[in-house]
């Protein structure tokens, strides 16, 4: 059985921010330095809780 993988902190909080409903371009985001690894696990969470969620709406 694998370990259960941990989130990083970043992608935690794109998570967040999406289901507080703060669009990308108006979050945290703004603050990390682009192509950074925290600036990839923000996207990657913001658009993993986006996709949760339509994923649920259909």
């Amino acid at each position: 059985m694998a370990a259960k993988q941990e989130k990083s902190i970043a992608f935690e909080a794109g998570r967040q921010a999406y289901h507080c409903g703060v669009p990308l371009e108006q979050s945290a985001l703004r603050k990390l330095r682009i192509g950074s690894s925290q600036y990839e696990d923000y996207v990657d969470g913001y658009d993993s809780a986006k996709a949760a969620t339509s994923k649920r709406q259909q």
